[in-house]
């Protein structure tokens, strides 16, 4: 069995501050609570990006890719 965190979502209001001011620190902190919980992968699911979605979404991949090697999920 894998263990996917599902929660790094922009329907979270913290995340979704960090997606728009391009801050890496609350991500950095829920995927490392993820990981010590036993994430064995990470979902990344940053809903409808508006504006520049393909800065944003290049920057929360490098972000989490900063933390873990483990497997990353694109939604």
């Amino acid at each position: 069995m894998l263990i996917i965190a599902d929660n790094l979502q922009i329907t979270h209001p913290e995340i979704a501050e960090a997606i728009e001011a391009l801050n890496p620190g609350p991500i950095v902190s829920l995927v490392k609570r993820c990981l010590a919980a036993g994430a064995d992968a990470i979902d990344i699911n940053p809903g409808p990006l508006k504006k520049a979605p393909g800065e944003k979404m290049r920057f929360l991949v490098d972000t989490v890719a900063t933390v873990t090697d483990k497997p990353l999920l694109l939604d």
